[in-house]
């Protein structure tokens, strides 16, 4: 009789939420035993359960969520902004990738190849230390949570030096690009960073986020013709704001617009005018090259404040 609680509770905690309510558990329990222990009727019961599909439970609870496993959060990192490298995953067919398997994938797919992790990222993946995880499910951290006797598995992989590394990878990520692996026999571009194995991810929906606020006359650049728009702070604090926001979205699931608002002294403002603010004292400069260097360097540190977030960190 207990089966179906106890496998409920520990996908709950793999999918929604660390600390799920007795009533959840027993929801999605009553739903795998109803369809004779069916995994997809029972995600389907978990993931579209009221208490995990109600933003309520997110804004006003602190036991709800869970903290992102550090290789999830990569990867989440790496599909949002279209991260990649050069190298056609065509290689792989003369180590042995099926003809048929490379078929299904579209022209030009390239691939990533990356050294073990687990010195980043403390996870490297399909290499979990044992079939029980890389934590256990009933980990309780010391502190605040242990007080209210709430479980974090993900926070067993955390402390200060794993937290650094995991955080350093993606502004690798951002602000350079991240070195990967080749194959045997296969030349390495490096130190080159526009090297074919260099990890890089795509910033132009994030400038078309902030020249869709400023670039007024429609030429796909920032100068003294945007009339409206060049040289005033009100419109560069806007175009940051909406490059904020669509990364919050993509990150954080718009937790920080929903949380923060406007409030002063808030993350999501303070985010804000510390982006707006870099290289201020070229705003006035009508060179359309330096413009486009001051939005990146822009872009480049809003992506980077919000990925260091913890609404980015836990997911909600």
């Amino acid at each position: 009789p207990n089966t179906a609680p106890f496998i409920c509770r520990r996908l709950i905690q793999r999918l929604v939420t660390a600390n799920p309510s007795p009533a959840y558990v027993y929801r999605s329990a009553s739903a795998f035993t109803a369809s004779g222990g069916n995994f997809p009727a029972t995600f389907k019961a978990i993931l579209l359960d009221p208490e995990a599909r109600d933003p309520a439970n997110a804004l006003a609870s602190h036991g709800f969520g869970k903290k992102r496993e550090p290789l999830v959060r990569h990867l989440a990192f790496l599909r949002a902004f279209d991260g990649k490298t050069r190298l056609p995953l065509s290689d792989l067919v003369a180590f042995g990738y099926p003809q048929e398997e490379f078929a299904k994938f579209p022209v030009e797919t390239t691939r990533i190849r990356y050294w073990n992790t687990d010195a980043r990222l403390s996870q490297s993946p399909q290499s979990a230390p044992s079939v029980f995880n890389w934590f256990s499910p009933d980990y309780v951290p010391a502190g605040i949570l242990a007080i209210n006797n709430l479980t974090s598995p993900e926070l067993q992989l955390t402390d200060e030096n794993s937290y650094a590394g995991e955080i350093n990878l993606n502004y690798e990520g951002i602000f350079w690009k991240i070195l990967t692996e080749r194959l045997p026999g296969q030349d390495l571009f490096f130190p080159n960073p526009q090297g074919a194995e260099h990890l890089g991810i795509d910033f132009g929906p994030l400038e078309a986020c902030y020249l869709a606020v400023v670039d007024t006359n429609g030429d796909g650049s920032f100068t003294s013709q945007d009339i409206d728009t060049f040289n005033q702070s009100a419109a560069i604090t806007a175009a940051s704001e909406a490059v904020i926001d669509h990364i919050d979205f993509l990150l954080c699931a718009g937790a920080l617009k929903a949380r923060y608002g406007n409030t002063p002294d808030q993350p999501r403002r303070v985010i804000i005018d510390t982006v707006s603010s870099i290289q201020s004292e070229g705003d006035g400069i009508d060179y359309a090259p330096f413009q486009a260097s001051y939005m990146r360097s822009r872009i480049c540190n809003a992506l980077w404040l919000v990925m260091s977030s913890p609404d980015a960190a836990v997911q909600k």
